[in-house]
C-alpha cells in the first residue's frame, strides 16, 4: 500500500506541474484528475486482492536479462536524441554532431533485434493469450499517446465525440500517424510479434547450425542487395533479418563467437560515425548489417564487463517506462524543450537531449501510471474472466 500512495502521490505532483507549464485548463485538469483518482481506486483495490492471496493470472516475475534491459533503455535515448538533434537542426547536423547523429542512428536496429531476442523465445503460452497480451500492451500506449496531443490542442467538444474516436483508430489502424511519425516503427514491430508463437515452436526445434546458416545467408543477401542491386536482397526487410540477429545473438551457444562480433561491432560503430554516404538510406541493407553488428558488439561488451549487475529494481523501472518515453517524445521535444522552455538543439544539443530524454520518461511515468496501467489492467482481468469461465464451463461439460 505505500507503494500505491507513494507513486499516486508523484502522479499528483506530475500533473501539478504539467497543468501550470503547459496551462492546461480546468476542463482538462479535472479530466486528468478523475484518472488519477480511478487509478488509485483500482491500484487499492488490486493490492487488497493481492494481500488476500492473488489470482491465478498473476503470474510471477521472470528472471530478467538486464542487459537487454539496458539497450531497451538506450533504444529509446537514442531515438530521442536523434530527433531532438534534427529538431535543432532542420538543414542537416554538419561536424561532430553528424558523428554523433548516425551513430545514434542504429536506434532503430536495436528495437528490432531486441523484439526478436525477446519474442522468439519459447515459452508456453497459448497464440490467443500471447495476441491478446501484446495487443494491450502495444495497442493501448499507442492509442492513449497518439490521443493525448489531441487532447491537449483540439477543442474538447470535438476530441470527445465518437467519430472523433474513430478516426485516431482509423488513423492508427491505417498508419496515418502524421502527428507522431516515429509511431512508424511499430507497425513491422508487430508484424514480429505476430511472427512470435510460430517462431518460438521454430526455435525450440531448430539446430543452432541453421538459425546461424539463415543469419549469415541473410547478411550476405541483404550486402548483396546493396552493393549490386540483387533484387532478392531487397527484397528481405531489414527488421525481419535483424529480428532473427537478436534470437541468434542471445542464444548461449553464440558465446564462442562474442570475439568476432565484438571486432566487427567496433569496426561497425567507426563506419556508422564516418560513412553515412556509402548507405543508400536508413533501412539499406548496408546500414542494417552495420548497425546489427554494431549493436551486438554492444550487447556482448556490457555484458563482459558486467554492467547488467546495477541495481535490478532501478533499471527495470526505468525500462518499464522506455516504451511510453519513446511514443511522447516528440510531444515533449517541440512543446516542452522547444515551446515552454526555448531550448534550441543547434546551440545547447546536450542539454535539450537530456532535458527532452528526461521529461520524456516523466511524462510516460505519468501517464502510464494513470491511463496505460489501470486500462490494460481492466483488458487483462476481462480476458482471464473469459478464460477462466471458458475453461470452467468444459470442465463442467465433462462431469
Amino acid at each position: 500500500m505505500k507503494k500505491v500512495i507513494a507513486n499516486h502521490a508523484a502522479y499528483l505532483v506530475l500533473l501539478v506541474l504539467l497543468s501550470v507549464l503547459i496551462r492546461m485548463g480546468k476542463a482538462r485538469t479535472l479530466i486528468l484528475g478523475f484518472c488519477l483518482l480511478t487509478s488509485f481506486l483500482l491500484a487499492v483495490y488490486k493490492e487488497k486482492r493481492q494481500s488476500a492471496g492473488g489470482t491465478a493470472h498473476e503470474k510471477k516475475e521472470q528472471k530478467r536479462d538486464s542487459v537487454l534491459d539496458i539497450l531497451r533503455i538506450m533504444a529509446s535515448v537514442f531515438v530521442i536524441a536523434v530527433h531532438t538533434l534534427e529538431m535543432g537542426h532542420p538543414g542537416g547536423v554538419t561536424g561532430t554532431l553528424f558523428v554523433v547523429r548516425n551513430i545514434l542512428l542504429s536506434c532503430n536496429g536495436l528495437f528490432f533485434l531486441l523484439a526478436g531476442a525477446l519474442s522468439f523465445r519459447y515459452k508456453e503460452q497459448t497464440a490467443g493469450a500471447y495476441y491478446y497480451e501484446r495487443a494491450v500492451r502495444i495497442f493501448v500506449p499507442m492509442l492513449v499517446y497518439y490521443f493525448w496531443t489531441m487532447f491537449l490542442y483540439m477543442p474538447l467538444t470535438e476530441v470527445i465525440t465518437p467519430s472523433f474516436l474513430w478516426s485516431v483508430l482509423r488513423d492508427l489502424f491505417s498508419g496515418n500517424v502524421g502527428l507522431n511519425p516515429h509511431f512508424w516503427i511499430l507497425y513491422p514491430m508487430m508484424v514480429i510479434y505476430l511472427l512470435a508463437p510460430p517462431a518460438r515452436h521454430m526455435m525450440r526445434e531448430l539446430p543452432y547450425r541453421v538459425l546461424t546458416g539463415f543469419v549469415v545467408g541473410g547478411a550476405c543477401v541483404m550486402l548483396a542487395g546493396t552493393l549490386f542491386g540483387a533484387a532478392v536482397g531487397t527484397h528481405l526487410p531489414m527488421w525481419l533479418f535483424m529480428s532473427f540477429a537478436g534470437c541468434w545473438l542471445v542464444r548461449s551457444e553464440t558465446r564462442k563467437y562474442d570475439w568476432i562480433v565484438v571486432t566487427a561491432g567496433g569496426v561497425s560503430i567507426v563506419l556508422m560515425a564516418l560513412f553515412e554516404t556509402w548507405f543508400t538510406g536508413r533501412e539499406s541493407g548496408l546500414h542494417a548489417l552495420i548497425a546489427c553488428a554494431a549493436v551486438s558488439g554492444v550487447y556482448l561488451i556490457l555484458r563482459k564487463i558486467h554492467i547488467g549487475r546495477l541495481p535490478g529494481r532501478i533499471l527495470q523501472f526505468i525500462c518499464r517506462y522506455s516504451f511510453g518515453a519513446l511514443l511522447i517524445h516528440w510531444w515533449v521535444i517541440y512543446y516542452f524543450t522547444r515551446d515552454t522552455f526555448g531550448l534550441d538543439a543547434s546551440a545547447h544539443p546536450l542539454a535539450c537531449i537530456l532535458l527532452s530524454s528526461v521529461l520524456s520518461f516523466l511524462m510516460a511515468f505519468l501517464l502510464d501510471g494513470i491511463i496505460v496501467d489501470p486500462l490494460s489492467g481492466l483488458l487483462k482481468d476481462l480476458f482471464f474472466l473469459g478464460t477462466h469461465r471458458k475453461a470452467s464451463g468444459k470442465m463442467l461439460g465433462k462431469k
